[in-house]
């Protein structure tokens, strides 16, 4: 999702395999619901602001996700890890109305978090989106 304005509810569900999820340059006034549920899935989010409340379920899986640019989350951000080995990067210009709720995640630290959000807009591109 790129360039858009969204309303009361965004829900991404995510149903096995390995999954991408973008969202750039995007403004969310409602709740926010990321479901990884199985596979190795990765969330990135650059330049976007979410409303109110943003909830990452990463479920089975090594999942990653990552908080690029000026991000906003209005109220506060809820991240579960679940199973699997998960890791998590929000940039100095991500900000929140209050503190964050991290739930299962081994590592707050991703060595090139940019090139994850590179990696998958290759991936668009390739698919032709």
């Amino acid at each position: 999702v790129t360039n858009s304005q969204l309303g009361n509810l965004f829900r991404v569900n995510t149903f096995g395999g390995n999954d991408s999820v973008y969202v750039s340059d995007t403004s969310i006034s409602g709740v926010t619901i990321f479901n990884g549920r199985s596979g190795n899935d990765v969330f990135a989010v650059q330049n976007t602001s979410f409303g109110t409340d943003v909830v990452f379920d990463a479920g089975v899986g090594n999942d990653t996700m990552v908080s690029e640019g000026n991000t906003s989350v209005g109220r506060r951000l809820f991240m579960y890890g679940r199973s699997g080995t998960d890791a998590y990067n929000t940039s100095a210009g991500t900000t929140f109305g209050l503190s964050p709720i991290i739930s299962s995640f081994e590592s707050d630290s991703i060595a090139d978090p940019g090139a994850i959000i590179d990696q998958i807009m290759s991936q668009l591109a390739d698919a032709g989106l």
